[in-house]
């Protein structure tokens, strides 16, 4: 991506890619959270290869990831289903490695796909009509290569681009395009206070509006921000001085988090939680000066990992749980190693569950990575819930859903056909769910259909266009519901000429 040394080893994996080893410092260890946390490890294991990790999951415990092929040195794309089943998310054409960054609930996944011998591209993975993966490659304009970082519900994506003449790297965003059932890019390296230095976006919220990420220099010049686009585009630092500061994540509350650190011998780094009411605060750590966090979810619980005060600094994944009786405002919180073992681990993503009978939360799902006893890393989800009780029953898996018409365009009295098909996060069809689909023309009308889905998962609608509705875009909304599943929905659209 055009950096070099300690700097690419740091940045170039992104947001969620496990190769960021983060720290904090602080004058003695911290006492660990006095809430009693109950936690289920789930072992992923390492899909046969040598070593792999979950970087991100969705509600329905479904993990997303890399695994790490030793002979050749290639990291391969992979995700893991609710129970435990591993599959390899396909390549680009050519290409030979790739990693998966981020996931959402409606079953997208980015990340990116490249060569040995070459650069990267941003990539984005989701189900194939008639099952399994379809990788689709992020439109880049005129920059070399680059990654795919973040996603949110709605299918915006963020990321980075490295610009071939200045050999700089690109904020980059990604944005959903009902037309063509792709994505839009959109640089906004420009609306940051980058002079000439590279920028980059780690995070993206669910409005797409909102953003985390850097402006830095080589060798050791960073600021983490926060961008907020709209009428008036407004750029909001975060962390400075004479520290470096990497921002990882943010939630739809613009809590933001990370690590930063000092460039002088013994590196020593903080991990930090980020918001405009209350500025930056130090996260508590487990007393080894090497710890920083990975990701927030939205009632502001944070992954992360913390190191030990031994050598060499063993890491440790751990939770910060929200803490207003705590200086810092977070209790600290060990996660358990993998089948009763204290080897090394590492959490980089996590989500908030919630009870559909009572709307609360239920409990926490996390992603990262454990060693087993031979020192072997295995993708691993943690299952944490508060106190006592029997486990919560799972929550609903949720529904992928897939829209398309027989053609882009149209002229007056012609009719569109619509496909609508359906299936469950591993990808079987299901027939029998209730499909509905609202075409919305340009004057305003708003058309609805409904059928239901057949053995094959799938329905064929058709609207017929007339003449009252006017030349320009339409839009088709598609929308699925099921016993034991959450809704689905799914957008495109064409256009009358």
């Amino acid at each position: 991506m055009g950096e070099s040394g300690a700097r690419q080893g740091m940045r170039a994996a992104g947001r969620r890619l496990g190769a960021v080893l983060v720290a904090a410092w602080a004058a003695a260890p911290a006492a660990l959270g006095a809430g009693a946390l109950q936690v289920t490890v789930r072992d992923l294991g390492t899909a046969g290869l040598e070593q792999a990790q979950a970087a991100d999951l969705d509600r329905s415990g479904a993990a997303v990831g890399h695994a790490l092929e030793r002979a050749t040195g290639r990291y391969l794309p992979f995700r893991w289903a609710p129970g435990g089943q591993a599959e390899p998310l396909p390549l680009l054409a050519g290409d030979d490695r790739g990693l998966a960054s981020a996931t959402n609930d409606a079953g997208l996944v980015v990340g990116w796909s490249g060569q040995s011998t070459g650069g990267v591209r941003p990539v984005a993975w989701r189900r194939a009509a008639g099952g399994g993966w379809q990788v689709v490659a992020l439109p880049l304009g005129g920059f070399a290569s680059g990654m795919a970082l973040d996603c949110n519900e709605a299918g915006w994506i963020a990321g980075q681009g490295l610009d071939p003449q200045s050999g700089r790297t690109h904020a980059l965003r990604w944005r959903p395009d009902p037309l063509t059932g792709g994505w839009q890019l959109e640089d906004v390296h420009g609306l940051l206070p980058s002079g000439t230095h590279h920028t980059r976006l780690s995070g993206i919220d669910q409005s797409g509006a909102r953003m985390c990420g850097e402006v830095y220099e080589e060798p050791w010049v960073s600021e983490a921000f926060l961008l907020e686009l709209g009428n008036a585009p407004r750029h909001t630092p975060v962390a400075q001085s004479d520290l470096l500061a990497v921002a990882l994540d943010l939630n739809d509350a613009a809590e933001i988090v990370g690590y930063r650190y000092r460039p002088v011998y013994p590196w020593q780094f903080e991990a930090y939680h980020w918001e405009q009411s209350a500025g930056l605060r130090v996260l508590p750590d487990l007393g080894g000066g090497f710890s920083g966090a990975a990701a927030i979810e939205e009632t502001g619980w944070i992954a992360g990992v913390s190191a030990l005060p031994q050598q060499p600094r063993p890491l440790r994944a751990v939770l910060w749980e929200p803490d207003p009786l705590q200086p810092s405002g977070y209790a600290l919180q060990r996660l358990p190693g993998l089948g009763g073992t204290d080897g090394q681990s590492r959490a980089l993503g996590i989500r908030e569950r919630i009870d559909p009978t009572t709307g609360a939360v239920s409990h926490r799902l996390v992603a990262g990575w454990a060693e087993d006893a031979a020192g072997q890393a295995h993708a691993v989800v943690w299952e944490v819930q508060l106190g006592g009780g029997p486990a919560p029953p799972p929550a609903p898996l949720p529904l992928v859903l897939s829209v398309r018409t027989d053609r882009t365009s149209y002229r007056r009295g012609e009719t569109a056909h619509i496909t609508v098909t359906v299936t469950d996060s591993a990808g079987q069809p299901l027939g029998g769910a209730q499909l509905t689909v609202e075409v919305s023309a340009p004057s305003g009308r708003s058309y609805r259909y409904a059928a239901t889905a057949g053995p094959g998962g799938s329905a064929l609608f058709t609207h017929r266009l007339r003449r009252g509705d006017g030349r320009g875009a339409y839009q088709v909304v598609a929308r699925a519901a099921a016993p034991g599943y959450l809704d689905g929905t799914a957008s495109t659209g064409f256009l009358l000429r």
